[in-house]
C-alpha cells in the first residue's frame, strides 16, 4: 500500500508544479482603496512594491473577484488638464520600490457591486510578468 502512495505522489508532484504560480519576490506594502460613497461603482488604489528578489519585476495584471475590472493607471498632465490613462505594466526596479500613489500611478477599480466601507478590505491578484502572482488585501479607507 505504501508503494502505491509513494508513487502516485511521485507522478503527481511533478506534474503539479508547472500549473503552481511561484511567489514573485515582492513584498507589497500598505495596500489600500479608497471608500467609495452613494452608488458609485468606482475607486482608486494605491500600494508600494519592494523587491526583495534582486531580479525586479513588472505588474503586468489585476484580477479581481464578483465581476470587478481593475487596472493600472498613471496621471499623466495634457496641456492645463490632468488625465488618467491605462498603462500595461508598472516595473518594481532589482532590489528596489515602485509606488502607486494618489498623486500617480494607481489602479482603476470599476464595475463595483456595492459600496466599500471604511475598515472592510478588497482583495485583488497581482499578476507578474515573470509569471507569478499573489494576492493583496487592500485596507478600505480614505486615506
Amino acid at each position: 500500500m505504501l508503494r502505491w502512495v509513494l508513487l502516485a505522489m511521485a507522478v503527481a508532484f511533478p506534474l503539479a508544479a508547472p500549473w503552481a504560480a511561484a511567489e514573485p519576490g515582492i513584498k507589497v506594502e500598505d495596500p489600500w482603496v479608497r471608500v467609495t460613497f452613494g452608488q458609485s461603482r468606482a475607486t482608486a488604489g494605491y500600494m508600494a512594491l519592494i523587491d526583495q528578489s534582486g531580479k525586479g519585476n513588472t505588474l503586468v495584471g489585476l484580477e479581481m473577484a464578483g465581476g470587478a475590472k481593475a487596472e493600472i493607471h498613471e496621471t499623466v498632465m495634457d496641456g492645463d488638464v490632468v488625465k488618467m490613462r491605462m498603462v500595461k505594466a508598472f516595473s518594481i526596479p532589482a532590489g528596489g520600490r515602485a509606488e502607486l500613489t494618489p498623486t500617480g500611478g494607481h489602479i482603476m477599480i470599476m464595475g463595483l457591486t456595492g459600496p466599500l466601507k471604511m475598515g472592510e478590505t478588497l482583495p485583488i491578484k497581482l499578476k507578474f510578468a515573470d509569471g507569478s502572482e499573489m494576492m493583496a488585501n487592500f485596507a478600505v479607507r480614505t486615506n
